[in-house]
C-alpha cells in the first residue's frame, strides 16, 4: 500500500561521536523521530547503530525533511538497504524533536534510573 503523503527524512543524534543518521520514510518530523527512537531502543540486538546514553545526553534529535511524496509504509531505511531513494543536497524544513514524550525512551530512563 503506497502512502503518498509520506516524505523521507534525515534522523539524527546532535554532536553524536558516531554517524548516528538514518533516513526515515513517514508522514512528519515527529513521527520520523518516532520510528528512530523505538528502532532504537528495540528489545534485543540493536535495531540501528546508536547509542542511549547518547541520545540523553543529547536530549533531541535533528530532523530534516530531504524528499516529497516517499512511497511505501513509513519505515526506517536500512545502511545496506537497495531501496533507491531521491534526495535533496538540501533539507527541505529542519525541526529538532525533544526526546520526551517517546514512550520507548521514557521506559529506557526508567530502566536506567535516569530522571527525565
Amino acid at each position: 500500500m503506497s502512502t503518498a503523503t509520506n516524505a523521507l527524512f534525515s534522523v539524527r543524534v546532535p554532536r553524536s561521536a558516531e554517524d548516528s543518521e538514518y533516513l526515515v520514510v513517514a508522514a512528519s518530523a515527529e513521527a520520523a523521530a518516532g520510528l528512530y527512537v523505538a528502532a532504537v531502543m528495540a528489545d534485543g540486538a540493536e535495531a540501528i547503530s546508536v547509542e542511549p546514553e547518547e541520545m540523553a545526553e543529547a536530549g533531541e534529535l535533528y530532523v530534516d525533511k530531504i524528499g516529497e511524496a516517499a512511497e511505501g509504509e513509513p519505515r526506517i531505511l536500512d545502511w545496506g538497504s537497495v531501496e533507491t531513494i531521491t534526495r535533496q543536497l538540501k533539507p527541505i524544513e529542519k525541526e529538532t524533536v525533544s526526546l520526551a514524550g517517546f514512550e520507548a525512551w521514557a521506559a529506557w530512563l526508567e530502566d536506567e534510573g535516569i530522571e527525565p
